[in-house]
């Protein structure tokens, strides 16, 4: 099992199974599998991005909140 899992949410034992209450959906896990065991679902990966693209057509102005 990967050494880089900042959130502690696979364990070594089931490395298959992710505890819920430990991901914080870094994907990281997904970024540094030397194995490529993690994946993200192509169809909803391109769903999201469609969605998501009318938001990033222009650029925006930075905002503070306080």
């Amino acid at each position: 099992m990967c050494q880089s899992m900042s959130a502690d949410a696979l364990s070594s034992e089931a490395p298959g199974t992710v505890d819920e209450e430990k991901c914080i959906s870094c994907m990281r896990c997904i970024q540094v599998c030397p194995e490529n065991a993690k994946h993200l679902d192509e169809m909803m990966l391109n769903a999201v991005a469609e969605k998501m693209e009318p938001l990033f057509r222009e650029r925006k102005e930075n905002e503070i909140f306080w």
